[in-house]
């Protein structure tokens, strides 16, 4: 179409051109004329236009000679048109391949630029996640600040969680507490995450973790989907598809395991770095608790020193008083202790008191309170307890002894106590003539043929 277009205007161009010079004679006019649409055409049209052209060229070279023109002008005229054309469609190509260079050049550039955009993008979102990986694990590393001020274990936990929760995504988490007084590991306390409440009965596979972890510093991972399998031996609950346990050491010693179900495998480290904070905290508060209760509790019969339970009767005692209440106290002696003492040695006379201790632990409720007020006496105070009820727990008290055989190494030992009651508000409203009057009762006991109890009034 364009071809057809351009003919028709290049011919009708000739055809003016003619008439004028058949009305003029002025030959140069056709020349002029005739050049101006042939070079634009060259240089704005494709190859096949150009040869449309030299066509074009031709019939101008015969209408010229038809004319009457001489051959040297015509030839003169036909050569520098072909010249034109051909320097007009060097123009052409020269520019059309400066163009597409040029353009992809610009191609070139731009997909530099977009790569280099690219690049940036995924930088800055590097970037953005580095900073929000940081910010996590430094904010973790604020969370003991917050766990230092806790006082007892169950504020510890209560910390714990909070921080769990608003940084963690995860199913369940446990944190399994060993008794620190027991060297085999007992389990003391099971707290179940977000739940804190303890659970005392481990579920099973607790005390499997126990073992597997009892001699390992690095913790136990389970990714079912990447082919991280269980142990041998470990049975966790069904449904588990990722798991970690992370066992509580610190140094030598070994406090206990937090465990995680169905987490994100990109919080492996940060649960790591919490548990071992916690871990750190923990120690220190069971050093504090064990301090504590050396400081308050003997060290052989595991009650409370004189002192402490003397403070603790001063309270009961207010307290009793504050609220119209019956309080009783009794004084226990162990019969003839100096004779075993005297008899089987100092070693098997420890044994007899813990044993004997143990016993009256064992035979008190849990409000009771006992204490060793002297070297083989014990004091116990029974709040809200009347004197009958007194006697009948000094009763039970002293049938339990009496009816324990004590095996210390090779001895076995039978052994008897005296006990003397007293009770507030019924024989005094003070604590040292509480403690007095007691006393007094047991030396009575003593005297009266021991194994026995007396009670004051």
């Amino acid at each position: 179409m364009r071809c057809l277009v351009l003919l028709i205007v290049v011919n009708l161009i000739f055809i003016g051109a003619i008439l004028e010079v058949v009305k003029t004679g002025n030959y140069s006019f056709l020349f002029n004329l005739s050049i101006i649409p042939v070079i634009a055409a060259c240089v704005f049209l494709s190859s096949l236009e150009a040869i449309i052209l030299i066509t074009i060229s031709s019939l101008l070279a015969v209408s010229f000679i038809l004319l009457g023109v001489s051959h040297i002008f015509v030839i003169q005229t036909t050569v520098f048109l072909a010249l034109s054309g051909m320097l007009a469609y060097q123009l052409r190509w020269v520019t059309e391949h400066t163009i597409v260079s040029k353009g992809r050049v610009l191609d070139v550039i731009k997909e530099e630029n977009r790569s280099a955009y690219e690049f940036n993008e995924k930088t800055q979102s590097a970037k953005l996640q580095l900073e929000k990986s940081v910010y996590d694990i430094s904010s973790l590393y604020q969370a003991p600040k917050k766990m230092a001020d806790s006082a007892t274990l169950e504020e510890l936990i209560s910390s714990l969680v909070k921080t769990i929760e608003e940084y963690f995504s995860f199913k369940k988490c446990k944190l399994i507490i060993f008794s620190f007084k027991d060297k085999d590991k007992k389990i003391e306390k099971i707290y179940n995450i977000p739940e804190v409440e303890p659970k005392e009965a481990p579920n099973g596979y607790e005390n499997q973790l126990i073992d597997i972890l009892r001699n390992r510093k690095t913790p136990l991972v389970i990714d079912k989907a990447a082919g991280i399998l269980p142990q041998e031996g470990l049975n966790l609950p069904t449904g588990i598809e990722t798991f970690l346990a992370v066992p509580l050491n610190v140094g030598e010693k070994y406090n206990g395991i937090f465990t995680v179900e169905e987490f994100s495998l990109d919080d492996l480290v940060r649960f790591m770095i919490l548990a071992h904070q916690f871990a750190l905290v923990l120690e220190r508060i069971r050093l504090y608790e064990l301090v504590h209760e050396l400081a308050i509790t003997d060290g052989l019969t595991d009650v409370f020193v004189r002192r402490h339970f003397l403070a603790r009767l001063n309270e009961e005692l207010e307290r009793a008083k504050y609220f119209n209440a019956r309080l009783s106290f009794l004084m226990i002696d162990i019969d003839h202790f100096k004779m075993c003492n005297d008899k089987y040695g100092h070693l098997v006379g420890d044994i007899v008191l813990k044993k004997i201790a143990n016993i009256l632990k064992q035979n008190l409720r849990e409000i009771d309170i006992i204490g060793r007020y002297g070297g083989e006496e014990f004091s116990v105070m029974l709040p809200e307890t009347t004197k009958e009820g007194a006697i009948m727990v000094a009763e039970r008290l002293r049938k339990a002894v009496e009816a324990t055989e004590v095996k210390a190494y090779d001895e076995t030992i039978n052994t008897t106590i005296s006990a003397g009651i007293s009770t507030f508000p019924d024989d005094t409203d003070e604590l040292n003539q509480l403690v007095d009057k007691s006393d007094q009762m047991l030396y009575k006991a003593k005297a009266e043929g021991r194994n026995k109890v007396v009670v004051y009034g």
